[in-house]
């Protein structure tokens, strides 16, 4: 449940005719709570501020997966389309 474990950034991408583009407006995200659930299986992170069209790319940080191994993917990311309510 320790907000360090976890990493967040947020950017856009510019489309090009070329595979991938540049990443624009990049802003590290400061998680302001982490809620994790009754069974261990999920966590609920919370932002303070949340960026319509932009990609979040969520890591973790020396968290262990089964039997100790390091956890993977330690790594997801996302395109938030729509604010939830």
């Amino acid at each position: 449940a320790s907000l360090e474990n976890y990493s967040l950034i947020s950017y856009t991408r510019v489309s090009t005719p070329a595979y991938g583009g540049s990443d624009k407006e990049r802003r590290t995200e400061k998680l302001s709570r982490v809620v994790v659930a009754a069974d261990g299986m999920s966590v609920d992170l919370q932002l303070n501020d949340l960026r319509q069209g932009f990609v979040y790319e969520f890591r973790l940080k020396d968290l262990a997966g089964v039997e100790g191994q390091p956890f993977h993917p330690a790594e997801a990311y996302y395109t938030l389309r729509t604010i939830p309510r």
